[in-house]
């Protein structure tokens, strides 16, 4: 079943590098995206499943629902968003990737959304998806 996702739904997580600032649509499929190109510097952690897909953007094998998520979440989908960030560049804490919005997280999607323009509010939504 496919699953769309607006070009401001991606950001936050920096999915859709480029596309969710001018707006345009994409879609993904539940099933294993199929990969297009792959970072040329993959990290030898966790992050190392990470990778960019043409019809997707990026994942890191967590959450494809990529649903909202705020402070205090927990579970997949707080991984896949840390997961991504992190990928990026952006400090998510000493903790790293371990599926819990906590401070560290919402420092990082701050951040996130202000080098893209995007209101700072630090909840991860359709817009900062997109």
């Amino acid at each position: 079943m496919p699953i769309q996702r607006t070009a401001a739904t991606l950001l936050a997580a920096g999915l859709l590098a480029g596309t969710a600032v001018t707006g345009i649509a994409a879609t993904a499929s539940a099933s294993t995206p199929s990969r297009a190109t792959t970072p040329s510097a993959a990290p030898t952690t966790a992050l190392a499943a990470c990778a960019y897909y043409s019809n997707f953007g990026y994942y890191c094998g967590y959450d494809v629902n990529n649903t909202y998520a705020d402070y205090g979440d927990r579970g997949n989908k707080v991984k896949e968003i840390q997961a991504i960030l992190q990928y990026r560049g952006y400090n998510i804490g000493r903790h790293g990737v371990d599926g819990s919005f906590g401070g560290d997280t919402l420092k990082a999607v701050k951040t996130f959304q202000r080098n893209w323009n995007l209101d700072d509010d630090g909840k991860v939504g359709p817009k900062t998806w997109a």
